[in-house]
């Protein structure tokens, strides 16, 4: 089944098939009979805020290669009738439980027991003593053990298992989108899915004051970019708190800096020329600079390795609330 049907109709994310999940991916769903599970890779990606969804089959290899406990799965249990939702719930008072309302299944998915897995959060399963739905933790992010047959598509799944699915896959927020540096390319999409919201828009050409800016990015998470003019891409954009990103100092492998006449970043390591934006060339694709007259934006001044200074490209300003990730 296209795991797109799981989501709630506001969101509308894209489906890419794939063992290396990034900071830009909002989920990793593991299916039944996958390859290679790089044990090591999904810890990372979970500890910096990655969700990872198991299926029927997968759990215990993934929770042994993620946690590095080794489980196995108990009793085959259920209908295989594609269902995530459970017959029985644990834990009712969980926050799940808050966000997702319980319906139980009758028609239920199957898989294998996962009772006394240790530190699980056991939330749901096909008997009082039985588990096959939880959660674990690790970092900023969780795994979700999901012990049912739910990418089969068959005509039984219900509305509930579908609204539990599409939560797993978008709810439950960690710290949001982290980057670990001057990021190229990335979607408004990809970063609006990690939690953030454009706060700020404004042309190279045009005069912004910063005070206007830090009025209407309040937020505690900061993200400077820029792109060409009413794309849906950012050219270059890094992410850091906000005091940080608005005052100067490092955030993982990104430099902020913000003087009398410039304001702006480079990857971590890249020598900085200010006159009074930076106006080094080596490796120009991993800074971006604005210029500053009196704590106003001014007109320029780099998008990259683009030199600008009208409406040909624009600056841009997210805000998301929550952690960063530190690496």
């Amino acid at each position: 089944v296209d795991p797109r049907v799981f989501l709630p109709a506001d969101r509308d994310l894209q489906v890419v098939e794939g063992c290396a999940p990034n900071a830009l991916v909002q989920a990793l769903m593991i299916t039944r009979n996958a390859d290679g599970v790089d044990g090591p890779a999904l810890a990372t990606y979970v500890r910096q805020g990655g969700r990872v969804i198991t299926e029927l089959d997968m759990s215990a290899e993934v929770y042994s290669a993620i946690f590095g406990e080794q489980v196995q799965g108990g009793v085959r249990r259920g209908l295989c009738r594609d269902n995530a939702m459970p017959a029985i719930q644990h834990a009712p008072g969980d926050r799940l439980w808050r966000q997702v309302d319980f319906a139980p299944a009758v028609d239920t998915g199957c898989g294998d027991d996962m009772a006394g897995w240790p530190g699980i959060t056991a939330l749901g399963g096909w008997t009082p003593l039985s588990v096959s739905l939880a959660r674990r933790r690790l970092g900023a992010g969780v795994v979700w053990l999901v012990e049912a047959d739910w990418q089969d598509g068959q005509a039984t799944l219900t509305d509930a298992s579908r609204a539990l699915m599409g939560h797993l896959i978008t709810g439950e927020p960690t710290a949001g989108l982290s980057l670990p540096g001057a990021h190229r390319d990335l979607l408004l999409r990809h970063a609006e899915a990690g939690g953030f919201e454009t706060c700020a828009v404004a042309d190279y050409g045009e005069v912004t004051p910063r005070a206007m800016i830090r009025a209407a990015c309040d937020r505690d998470v900061l993200l400077l970019g820029c792109r060409r003019s009413g794309r849906v891409t950012l050219t270059l954009g890094a992410m850091g708190r906000r005091a940080t990103v608005l005052d100067g100092g490092q955030h993982n492998v990104a430099r902020f800096y913000a003087t009398p006449g410039a304001w702006g970043f480079a990857a971590l390591g890249l020598p900085l020329d200010l006159a009074p934006c930076d106006v080094e060339a080596d490796a120009g694709s991993e800074r971006m600079c604005w210029h500053l007259n009196n704590d106003r934006l001014t007109p320029g001044f780099r998008c990259g390795s683009t030199l600008v200074d009208d409406a040909s490209f624009e600056r841009v300003i997210m805000h998301r609330r929550g952690a960063v990730i530190e690496r």
